[in-house]
């Protein structure tokens, strides 16, 4: 077939040019393999803040927020003041996105660089480069062009401390507020620096929740998913052990006591 010959010789001659010119390779691979892109990792994330926050009581959210006070890079978010969960998550994911298709990645300063292996600096340069030129199209009228829809995780990555920066400013360059109206402020802000906490891999062990992969991972958090159902029928095993257990000590320690040794009753 012609056209499938043509298609297979321009698909090479690209994997040749890729090879040749690394830094259109990192590129393409930015758009094309970056999955998933940054727009539906924050919808997620919207479902899992709003399932949350409808899951925890005022009560148990007031006591996890002061009992991570002292650590409050880590702190969850809970809409807890908001009569409406659903809909402050939504807000925040909007606000959130907003602000990202709108954010510039300034140049790395030469300190910066000189701290840098060459990879990842030229990695970093294209990702700069691909994300301010999809920064400038978004501003265009009708464009549908935004990093948003376009980059994934490791663009994020690069991009999210300067995002987070004006979110702390609370104002845009315009002295328009940023944070979402309707939202408690302190609550806005642990949402934002949840979502970009989720943005680096940890270490999970096996007994642990991993909410970023519910969020970055390309098969939505089904393994996550099925790894927490595993547990917690685990848990149930280990629950209904427990009590059998229990009721044995019962039954072995009432077993070593004679019928002369229970006390009988005063007779009237």
């Amino acid at each position: 077939d012609p056209l499938t010959f043509q298609a297979r010789a321009a698909a090479a001659t690209s994997r040749a040019l890729s090879a040749s010119n690394p830094a259109e390779a990192i590129a393409r691979s930015l758009t094309d393999a970056d999955l998933p892109k940054i727009t539906d990792a924050a919808k997620s994330f919207a479902s899992l803040v709003a399932a949350r926050s409808l899951s925890t009581s005022p009560t148990d959210a007031g006591t996890s927020a002061a009992g991570s006070a002292k650590n409050d890079e880590e702190k969850k978010c809970v809409f807890y003041k908001s009569v409406n969960p659903t809909k402050a998550s939504l807000l925040c994911a909007r606000a959130l996105l907003l602000l990202i298709n709108s954010t510039i990645i300034p140049e790395n300063n030469d300190s910066t660089k000189q701290e840098t292996k060459l990879e990842q600096q030229i990695e970093n340069d294209v990702i700069r480069i691909v994300w301010n030129g999809l920064v400038k199209k978004a501003q265009e009228v009708d464009s549908t062009s935004k990093p948003s829809k376009a980059l994934g995780r490791k663009s994020l990555v690069l991009a999210y401390p300067h995002v987070l920066k004006r979110f702390r400013s609370g104002h845009n360059k315009d002295d328009e507020v940023i944070l979402p109206d309707g939202v408690d402020p302190a609550e806005a802000m642990a949402y934002f620096k949840e979502f970009g906490r989720l943005l680096n891999p940890r270490d999970v062990t096996e007994d642990k929740d991993d909410d970023g992969a519910l969020i970055w991972c390309m098969d939505r958090g089904q393994a996550e998913l099925e790894k927490r159902g595993k547990r917690r029928i685990q848990r149930g095993k280990n629950a209904v052990a427990a009590a059998e257990i229990q009721v044995a000590n019962a039954v072995a320690s009432s077993s070593t006591v004679t019928i002369e040794e229970i006390p009988e009753e005063d007779e009237e």
